[in-house]
């Protein structure tokens, strides 16, 4: 479904301005600043004020966000201050590298999960195959013929009670 807005705008500008409304919000809530435009503020505070938002921001269920998620919104935030002629580059300014390295640990991080996770359900597999295994080894092998089973099932129902 495509509204005006979005017909108008375009996925990517729309989803800019979603992410650069969400963080003026973070802004606004955790260090008063409504008053003051993005692109009036200097390098080092906009690289403290993104770590921060990178690190603390949630979703609505209060877990963090994917680092994808967070690099999405970083760039949106990029192009929003090139759009505006911010004078520095949030993707190339060594200014901002802090912000650029702690996106790319956290994206480690998640790999390093994946990874432990992937191993530990590796792990329990294994263990689960190696229990089957075992259990089909201890079980005795039935050779029996089907004659053989029925001939045994007649002289059970045959028994007195």
């Amino acid at each position: 479904m495509h509204t005006p807005l979005r017909r108008t705008l375009g996925n990517t500008k729309l989803k800019t301005r979603q992410d650069v409304r969400r963080f003026r919000k973070f802004l606004k809530r955790n260090y008063d600043l409504s008053s003051m435009t993005l692109i009036d503020i200097d390098p080092d505070t906009m690289r403290r004020y993104l770590i921060d938002y990178l690190t603390s921001i949630r979703t609505r269920k209060g877990l963090k966000y994917d680092p994808e998620t967070l690099r999405s919104y970083y760039l949106s935030i990029q192009r929003f201050l090139k759009d505006s002629n911010y004078p520095y580059c949030l993707r190339n300014s060594p200014q901002f590298a802090q912000c650029r390295d702690l996106i790319i640990q956290m994206r480690k991080e998640k790999n390093q999960i994946k990874t432990n996770d992937l191993s530990l359900t590796e792990t329990l597999d294994m263990k689960k195959a190696r229990l089957t295994i075992k259990k089909l080894q201890q079980t005795p092998v039935n050779y029996n013929t089907e004659k053989q089973q029925q001939q045994q099932q007649i002289r059970f129902d045959h028994q007195p009670r």
